[in-house]
């Protein structure tokens, strides 16, 4: 009996920790928060940059958005983080322990990508935006051009 009562709580615990590691936005996840604060903290020397945020973006027109795969949302990401570190070195970002969260935050897909563009007298903003069906997965990579 006392041995039932083990394998029991032992379960439950592996259980429990396995429930924890689960991303569901990027403040779950030190390293991707880690990321996205490099890339916006960097953001603001330069006259092109590009940041990377969870928020929701709320689309007037989601007829010209494609369908993709987990694999791209990786791919642009890390594209991001690789412009970024061109002119930034850091060897101690955790990348590769983002892009495992990223992962997991992303899920197996599909994902809807729409491109968005936005313009006013300071800047363009030329988005990329992943989101789930399941409205739980937003993931954005601004390319921000300053124009003044």
């Amino acid at each position: 009996m006392k041995y039932a009562f083990l394998f029991l709580a032992l379960s439950f615990s592996f259980s429990t920790l396995s429930l924890a590691n689960t991303i569901n936005s990027f403040n779950d996840s030190q390293a991707i928060a880690t990321i996205a604060q490099f890339m916006n903290d960097n953001a603001e020397d330069m006259p092109v940059s590009v940041a990377m945020t969870d928020k929701k973006l709320k689309l007037k027109d989601s007829s010209t958005c494609t369908t993709v795969t987990s694999a791209e949302v990786l791919s642009v990401v890390e594209t991001a983080i690789k412009s970024v570190l061109r002119l930034y070195p850091d060897e101690e970002l955790p990348i590769e322990e983002a892009l495992t969260d990223l992962t997991d935050y992303v899920g197996p897909g599909p994902l809807k990508k729409c491109n968005v563009v936005q313009i006013n007298n300071h800047k363009n903003i030329t988005s990329v935006y992943f989101f789930d069906s399941q409205d739980k997965v937003h993931v954005k990579v601004d390319t921000i051009t300053l124009t003044q």
